[in-house]
């Protein structure tokens, strides 16, 4: 379910966070990794706009955050619907 529902509808959390949200916000570089490589949308956002980069940036996960950046598939310019990140 993880490796393949990323943003699919059927396996996004309350929120709108799909795996990939919760690998980079509880820090698990590894998993973030492995996510990436089966195809997960780097910049999945959850109902606020947050990104899986957002998430690792704020909780202060670099090995994540530079996993996200450096597969190039989080956008680094990406904008969010909150005010307190």
């Amino acid at each position: 379910m993880l490796i393949y529902g990323f943003c699919g509808d059927d396996f996004i959390a309350q929120g709108g966070f799909s795996a990939l949200h919760i690998a980079a916000e509880e820090g698990h570089v590894h998993l973030t990794s492995l996510l990436l490589q089966r195809g997960a949308p780097g910049n999945c956002q959850s109902h606020n706009g947050l990104a899986p980069l957002h998430l690792a940036a704020q909780e202060d996960y670099l090995p994540v955050a530079r996993t996200l950046v450096e597969t190039g598939r989080a956008r680094v310019d990406a904008t969010t619907k909150v005010s307190h990140l």
